[in-house]
């Protein structure tokens, strides 16, 4: 139930909408950042990656037309025309050929093949391998076939030397003589470590690399003797066909990126590729990071939220707090919010309201205290002349009588009881006080009816001292000897005894009289019932009266309580409070 109060609170719903609020905006911009975080970290590997390999395609390209500078200024010498005129023995070309190598270790070798058969090495004791028919080799008819007479291969072992196996690059180009006409072809075996070490220097990522393909074969991979005996798998087909410089293929269990470039002057695909994983890695690295801030920064908006929410519903439970207790009646309640917004001009209002309120409560108050002190002044006088009537009633009965002793007593007894009732103002009065005016009252009353009438006071000495209202005994005990003894055949009893009830005492008034039934009685009680045939209403008016005044004193917890039978007498029982705390009030 708590909770559910709390989700019904202002504090509640501004605290939820700040968070709906943040959360949506921190989502949207982590979000979008995230997004163009990937896209920007793929964007610049690949563009990354397309300049390495742009670079090192612009390498090879350079590399090999440096090297078809070198063999076109072979090509273009003297001597070697004139060997492939047949006017030399090829002593002179050799010793060009020794010169280029002794300042290019990245040539392996350089060989002059005639059209009539002949062949110069660059060294005198090498000698071509019986075995291998060069004619029929790749790189010679490509030469031979080429329009531009230029053929360059992938890497490959060179077998055209005897007992020389080397991992070379050969290129080759068809030579004229001295008249201009093809007469032979210039082989140039490059070293494969040079195009190694282009190619190695080159770094993507942890497990990334290049490696460059021919039309037909692969030139350089890191990993070449594990592509030829199948071991490792290349997308070298797709590499060679496929028209785009960047793709993505799924030859594995990840996939790999390739990033490729065709070579200018050789025509070979310079391809750089890396594991997918790499950038999946990255991406997840990302991911986290932005995952960590996302929930870092949602804690630092709900901690806000908190606050903010907080402090703007701080001046409402002020106010709520100061409604609640105005609630319970306390409207000397002031709500001290200083704030110049709603929330304080809302509170100056409550204080002010409370004011006009606390104001008209007070004099409200002195209203109904005034009116009750009139009621009790009404109420006395109401009593005191219907007491006199009877008394004089029967001080005229005892003249008439001519017992003119009882009628000094008598109207002694009437004097007492009145300068009592008229010299003590307070409307509360010590029991012991009532006691004896009642006492005064029922020997008025015995002068009256004689034998007729016995009374007995029997209450206990420690209830002497509490307060009770003045001449509330009176009426009832007119009323007990007026409709109770008075109808009765013979003498009757009245007793007025009391006992301690803890907080409060009991009064009782008893007599052995007619008694009464219980539509009588609730006719006695009842301002607004009408009389009962052979009811005491005569007397009513008194009885009523006693029990409004003690209700008015005390409260409505105590009054009058009758109970009686017809035939077996009528007892009323007086509850009060031990304490007179009100007599101050009269």
């Amino acid at each position: 139930m708590k909770n559910m109060k709390y989700t019904k609170s202002i504090r509640f719903k501004i605290l939820l909408s700040f968070i709906i609020l943040i959360f949506t905006i921190t989502a949207t911009v982590f979000s979008l950042s995230y997004y163009f975080t990937l896209r920007i970290m793929e964007n610049n590997t690949i563009a990354y990656t397309q300049k390495l390999v742009g670079m090192l395609s612009d390498q090879v390209d350079s590399y090999i037309s440096y090297m078809d500078n070198i063999s076109d200024t072979i090509a273009a010498d003297s001597d070697v025309k004139r060997f492939l005129s047949g006017s030399d023995n090829g002593q002179e070309v050799r010793e060009r050929m020794n010169a280029v190598l002794s300042v290019r270790s990245d040539i392996s070798s350089i060989i002059l093949f005639s059209d009539d058969g002949r062949v110069v090495l660059d060294k005198e004791n090498q000698t071509l391998n019986p075995y291998a028919n060069y004619q029929e080799t790749q790189w010679y008819q490509q030469a031979k076939a080429s329009d531009s007479g230029y053929a360059i291969t992938s890497s490959y072992v060179q077998n055209i030397i005897k007992d020389d196996y080397r991992w070379v690059i050969s290129m080759a180009k068809t030579v004229r003589n001295k008249d201009g006409a093809p007469a032979g072809v210039l082989l140039i075996d490059l070293n494969y470590n040079v195009i190694r070490d282009l190619c190695v220097n080159i770094t993507l990522g942890e497990n990334g690399y290049v490696f460059i393909l021919n039309e037909s074969s692969m030139v350089y991979h890191p990993h070449q003797q594990l592509i030829y005996a199948n071991i490792k798998q290349e997308a070298t087909d797709v590499v060679s066909r496929d028209p785009r410089t960047a793709f993505t293929t799924r030859n594995d269990a990840t996939g790999r990126y390739y990033t490729v470039e065709t070579s200018q002057k050789s025509g070979w695909k310079v391809a750089g590729t890396y594991d997918l994983k790499e950038i999946l890695t990255y991406r997840r690295m990302v991911n986290n990071t932005y995952i960590v801030l996302f929930l870092v920064f949602l804690a630092i908006g709900f901690f806000i939220s908190q606050k903010l929410s907080s402090m703007l519903t701080k001046p409402m439970n002020q106010l709520i707090a100061g409604m609640r207790r105005a609630e319970q009646g306390a409207f000397d309640t002031k709500v001290n919010i200083t704030t110049e917004d709603e929330i304080g001009r809302l509170a100056s209002v409550f204080n002010t309201m409370l004011s006009h309120i606390d104001e008209l409560v007070e004099k409200n108050k002195e209203e109904l205290e005034n009116k009750r002190k009139s009621e009790l002044k009404a109420l006395q006088a109401q009593i005191n002349p219907h007491f006199l009537y009877n008394t004089l009633d029967s001080i005229v009965w005892m003249a008439e009588m001519e017992k003119s002793q009882d009628v000094v007593e008598m109207t002694l007894a009437l004097s007492n009881l009145f300068r009592s009732s008229i010299s003590d103002q307070n409307e509360l009065v010590p029991l012991e006080t009532e006691l004896k005016n009642i006492e005064s009252y029922l020997t008025i009353q015995k002068y009256r009816y004689a034998d007729k009438l016995n009374f007995k006071i029997d209450i206990p000495g420690e209830l002497y001292g509490c307060l009770v209202i003045k001449l509330m005994l009176q009426p009832l005990v007119e009323n007990a000897i007026y409709h109770g003894i008075k109808e009765k055949n013979g003498p009757g009893m009245v007793v007025i005894s009391g006992f301690d009830a803890g907080a409060d005492f009991i009064l009782n008034v008893e007599d052995d009289g007619t008694g009464m039934t219980k539509e009588q009685i609730r006719s006695l009680l009842d301002a607004n019932s009408e009389p009962v045939a052979g009811g005491r209403h005569s007397s009513g008016i008194g009885v009523k009266n006693v029990d409004k005044r003690i209700k008015l004193y005390f409260g409505e917890e105590y009054g009058l309580t009758y109970s009686s039978e017809p035939g077996r007498g009528t007892r009323v029982m007086i509850l009060l409070p031990k304490t007179g705390t009100k007599e101050g009030d009269a």
